[in-house]
């Protein structure tokens, strides 16, 4: 049986996520390329609009797109 990765979070897990994510400037965006099926992982630009929702900028010239 595998155990459950998932742990039980209490409000001081939350507020620390909150904080360590309102200071991160990147966040890494990771995929399998199509043609191959090979992973691909790359660092991306990382923000927060007002409501703190998190914004990932990635180009169209990635190979995300």
């Amino acid at each position: 049986m595998t155990p459950d990765p998932i742990r039980p979070s209490d409000p001081q897990a939350r507020a620390l996520a909150l904080q360590l994510m309102a200071g991160a400037r990147f966040a890494a965006l990771a995929v399998t390329e199509a043609g191959t099926g090979l992973p691909f992982c790359s660092r991306i630009a990382l923000a927060q609009d007002r409501d703190g929702v998190m914004l990932g900028f990635v180009s169209g010239l990635a190979q995300h797109v």
